[in-house]
């Protein structure tokens, strides 16, 4: 999978030692299925060995320009979006009829087709499709806005064209040598094949595929053929051929075999364009049939094109920040050209004239007589009879005697151009430089390797991401013979041929991110790191990391790693930095100059990058680094040794030789050393306060505190914690972040939001006691009460902030008696989430039981006191999890705690007429506790928390208003009330969590729980509807408000009647 990475030099120190040994999860054999054989496509091609890496086309888009694709076809279903069309002359939306128009949803079932375990599956199978609708075979003519359809989807950059011309002209002729001049060419696009020929030009990161057309030529249609005529801007342009997977075998080596019916006869070949043709199976392809949503085989090298789409579609998954024109060479340079070809082919063309062509055989001169030519037909027809859809032996034989065979001598090339498409080794990369398919704006001026020196230089731009080129990569030279005439070096347009002919090609890394050449390289071009990382290095299995022929320069703003062999040499003006899997980074000769740095990385066992040389030339600087995510424990002593050498001689030596430390809690002291790298002495070790000196307040100092213990103690994961923590960012920032995951805050923020509900609930049952029907008749009126309500408190004052949502029902029953006396019970079940700002995500279930009264005798003038309390159980489950810089664990914690409130207070309530008011004043006491508990699952970071109980007394002072009871009706009569308070903590501090780390015995620290805000404002408001049938029925919302950004908001409904 594509990755970014880091362009730091300890960045990319710590990606060797973190992504140097990555290795796929699957085996190509796991996805040979018999959906996989089913289409025919997938085994030749090797499929199997891209998804073993992970690529199944996942992120990536295909556009279709075809037929429209039947979307509710279960393989399609919610992958396909479509351009809209419309019928030319009327304008009206053109709508399909599937029982014709069948082709573009086969097209696209080769490609993209879902991995469901029914029928088939496409090549790219979690790839989406955007479909062009230009074609129909209902006799329409339709039109479709290229404009539009590429403006709509930007993102889209490979587009399947399965289509072509229904005449057939030819432009090149291989045997005879003809070409059509490109000013001929030129005149003979039409506006659609312009449409795509311009989005190629301008948007060169999209790539246009074409099929070769199905004339049984030896050269491919005019929309295939376009490079040819159009030069090197037009590199991200393929042609197609197609193949019979029946007639091909594979040999003891699993090389495959082709039989003389393994090219159809219908397959137009790639004379003329041999450099940007690929093959692929196209005969008797199975695939989708929208006509009945099933499925159906079909020929064409419209069949063999989307095989070719759709592997490039895993290529833009493997490497997103490829150009088009790099996309495309992956897969022609990739193409499998191992294979057994036949001696000849078999093919007809649409004037039904059939052609035999030997590959690779020399011309004897004298032509075959028609029953030789007979019996090379019968051979190759008999291998697979079923492809000659329509046609019989005896068709052909008559075919023959009506018009005479002919007989064309190809070259391997001219029929099969670079190979058969192969997606396992295309994912891994291009794997050859080719000057045929560059310009003269790669030929760069390299004068740092030598006086004059100009090679031709691919260019690959990272952009932050990770990639690795696993192929071995070779180079070809420039050829005039792959070129039009105009476009040779004696032509009349002859600038890219002038510029690259006779050029060494190499390869040029820029931009940020990481590009791995792990291949047997060969090409002779130089190797320039002009920005970001370039790794030579060898595979997980030891072999390949080679640049035989290659010099490399590394400039300022580059740097290269690697444990590979670089057989010339190397400049470095950048930064080299030896190790990758393995230490050692060998050169034939090495020169530094003095704005070249050597870093190597170093580890607490001593071990060290190398850089060994046939010849070194020093100077600049020697940096020694700290390999990251590894554990360096206190009061270590280094010694660094050899980690330059030089079979032959060394001249010069470092100016400088020094230590690059960007950890924010190690320190390292240099001591003896060497100027040529021969030796360094190292001591290690850590401040007494590494780590709680970054901590913002006390809570988490305590927790840094514990953990300037613990590292003197660490074993195992504890181990691994530091590993990671050590190498954080060098400012504190990842310490400082850390040492809040590591608390036991999120206990301190259920106790906090325990207390929430606690008083939420009491809002709620006092605001039914004062809202509610009460009536000095000494009947019980029974209530229930639903609600729900969400809170969130910001973190401050050392607290780590929280959300916290819950919900549930309360039930009871009160009464009210002549002396003005309101008491009564209450019962509730409560369900809580709370989700840490930092960390933690816990769940409780609770069970409270409470009283609640209002006293106001009619002769206290409208004073009155009140009060309710409550208290339960909360069953919690709490998950706490730790994440930063890679490192992630998840602690878990089952328990039982306890928790309950009080409140009790006084008011007034003066008659005003329509409606009653007054102020109001109270003490609101809240609880809770957990026992001790010891948390599972998280290793090193598990904590161990004594048994601790929390207190809150806050201070309430406000105000009420009831409204006047106002009748709808006869039955029904309501009243609305209103209330605000401002809420004062009096504790300094809710309690203390003592904590300690599992794995660090000794390592105690506290926790203090405060209330994040010491102030706040309640607000109420509801209206009460009462009927007289003894029922009554409100709604209520309120709110509690902290000026420091956290909020309480909830509602309920109160249902009660009387009996």
């Amino acid at each position: 999978m594509p990755v970014k990475t880091a362009t730091t030099c300890l960045g990319a120190v710590l990606f060797c030692l973190a992504l140097a040994g990555s290795v796929a999860a699957a085996t190509p054999e796991s996805f040979r299925t018999a959906e996989y054989e089913r289409s025919g496509v997938l085994d030749v091609i090797n499929a199997a060995e891209a998804y073993a890496l992970g690529y199944t086309g996942a992120g990536v888009t295909v556009g279709v320009i075809d037929e429209a694709i039947r979307s509710d076809h279960p393989e399609l279903a919610g992958k396909v979006a479509m351009a809209p069309a419309f019928i030319d002359g009327s304008g009206e939306l053109f709508r399909p009829d599937w029982r014709q128009d069948t082709h573009g949803s086969h097209v696209g079932g080769i490609i993209a087709a879902r991995r469901d375990g029914v029928g088939m599956h496409g090549v790219a199978f979690d790839a989406a499709l955007w479909g062009g609708p230009f074609l129909t075979d209902s006799g329409e003519a339709i039109l479709l806005d290229f404009d539009a359809y590429f403006a709509a989807r930007p993102e889209v950059r490979i587009f399947n064209n399965s289509w072509g011309y229904l005449m057939w002209e030819r432009y090149y002729d291989p045997v005879t040598s003809k070409d059509a001049s490109r000013e001929e060419v030129l005149e003979a696009i039409d506006p659609d094949l312009g449409a795509l020929f311009d989005h190629a030009l301008d948007y060169p990161e999209s790539v246009i595929v074409f099929a070769a057309s199905n004339e049984g030529r030896n050269s491919p249609i005019i929309n295939a053929l376009l490079p040819r005529y159009a030069g090197s801007a037009l590199g991200n342009w393929i042609s197609v051929g197609a193949l019979d997977s029946e007639a091909i075998t594979r040999d003891d080596q699993g090389e495959l075999v082709l039989k003389e019916a393994a090219v159809p006869f219908f397959n137009n070949l790639a004379g003329g364009a041999e450099l940007w043709t690929v093959m692929a199976p196209g005969s008797l392809i199975v695939s989708l049939d929208a006509s009945d949503n099933g499925y159906m085989p079909d020929s064409g090298t419209s069949m063999a094109a989307p095989a070719v789409s759709a592997t490039l579609a895993l290529v833009q998954q493997a490497y997103p920040w490829m150009t088009g024109k790099q996309l495309a060479d992956a897969v022609l340079t990739t193409a499998n050209n191992r294979f057994r070809a036949p001696e000849y082919i078999v093919s007809m063309d649409d004037s039904e004239t059939v052609y035999v062509r030997f590959i690779d055989q020399p011309n004897p001169g004298t032509p075959p007589d028609t029953e030789q030519v007979k019996e090379w037909v019968r051979k190759a027809f008999n291998q697979h009879p079923e492809a000659w859809v329509g046609y019989t032996l005896e068709d052909l034989y008559g075919m023959m005697d009506a018009r005479p065979p002919v007989v064309e001598y190809l070259s391997r090339e001219q029929v099969f151009g670079q190979g058969i498409l192969d997606a396992g080794k295309a994912v891994r990369g291009i794997a050859r430089l080719d000057a045929n398919r560059m310009s003269a704006a790669d030929v760069m001026d390299v004068p740092e390797l030598g006086s004059g020196r100009r090679d031709a230089l691919e260019t690959f731009d990272t952009r932050g991401y990770f990639a690795e080129f696993s192929n071995d990569i070779s180079e070809r030279k420039w050829e005039d013979g792959y070129h039009h005439a105009d476009l040779q070096t004696g032509g009349s347009d002859n600038g890219d041929a002038l510029a690259l002919d006779g050029r060494e090609v190499g390869l040029r890394k820029t931009g940020a991110g990481t590009l791995v050449l792990s291949g047997e390289n060969t090409y002779g071009g130089a190797t320039l790191v002009d920005g970001g990382n370039l790794v030579v290095a060898r595979r997980a299995d030891g072999t390949g990391g080679v640049l035989e022929k290659s010099d490399v320069l590394v400039r300022g703003e580059g740097m290269l790693l690697g444990d590979g062999d670089i057989r010339q040499t190397l400049l470095n003006r950048g930064t080299v930095v030896p190790g990758w899997r393995g230490e050692t980074l060998t050169v034939g000769t090495y020169r530094q100059d003095e704005a070249g740095t050597l870093l190597v990385a170093f580890d607490p066992q001593g071990g060290r990058g190398a850089l060994e040389a046939a010849h070194a030339d020093l100077a600049g600087s020697l940096l020694l680094a700290p390999r990251q995510q590894v554990f360096y424990p206190n009061a270590l002593s280094l010694r660094l040794e050899k980690m330059v050498t030089a079979t032959g001689s060394t001249t010069g030596g470092f100016g400088l030789v020094g230590v690059l430390n960007m950890s924010p809690t190690l320190e390292f002291r240099l001591g003896d050393h060497d100027m040529t790298g021969a030796y360094a002495v190292l001591d290690v070790g850590r401040a007494p306060d590494a780590y709680r000196r970054y901590a913002p307040d006390g809570n988490a100092a305590s927790t840094g505190r514990a953990l300037d213990y613990a590292v003197t103690v660490a074993q195992g994961d504890m181990r691994d914690l530091f590993s990671v923590l050590d190498f954080t960012a060098p400012d504190g920032s990842g310490v400082r972040h850390a040492l809040k995951q590591l608390s036991p805050g999120a206990y301190g923020s259920v106790a906090l939001a325990s207390f929430d509900v606690q008083r939420t609930l009491s809002d709620m049952v006092m605001s039914g006691v004062f809202s509610g029907k009460r009536q000095a008749d000494g009947n019980w009126h029974v209530f229930a009460q639903p609600y729900g309500a969400r809170g969130n408190q910001h973190g401050r004052r050392g607290m780590d902030g929280y959300d916290a949502s819950y919900a549930g029902l309360i039930g009871g029953a009160q009464r009210s008696t002549p002396d003005g006396l309101t008491v009564g019970w209450h019962v509730a079940g409560n369900d809580l989430s709370v989700h840490g700002e930092t960390n933690g995500e816990a769940e409780s279930e609770g069970v409270y039981l409470g009283v609640q009264g209002v006293y106001a005798p009619a002769d206290w003038g409208g004073w009155h006191v009140f009060g309710t309390g409550r208290a339960g159980v909360e069953n919690w489950k709490m998950e706490r999890r730790i994440a930063f810089d890679g490192y992630a664990r998840e602690n878990t914690e089952n328990w039982t705690g306890f928790s309950g409130t009080l409140r009790a207070g006084a008011g007034y309530e003066g008659d005003f007429g329509r409606f009653r008011a007054g102020p109001f004043a109270a003490l609101d006491y809240a609880f809770a506790s957990h026992p001790s508990l010891k948390e599972d699952g998280g290793m090193g970071t598990r904590l161990d928390l004594d048994a601790a109980a929390f207190h809150s007394l806050r201070f309430s002072l406000g105000g009420r208003l009831v409204t006047e009871r106002t009748g709808l009706n006869e039955h029904l009569a309501w009243q609305g009330h209103f209330s605000a308070a401002w809420n004062h903590e009096l504790l300094g501090r809710a309690g203390t969590i003592h904590a300690s780390f599992a794995e660090a015995a000794g390592a105690d620290f506290p926790y203090v729980v405060r209330t994040p805000c010491r102030d706040s404002v309640s607000l109420g408001a509801g209206v009460s509807f009462v009927t007289d049938r003894d029922m009554f029925f409100s709604v209520t919302a309120g709110s509690e408000l902290s000026g420091r950004g956290g909020d309480t908001l909830y509602g309920h409904v109160n249902l009660g009647w009387t009996f």
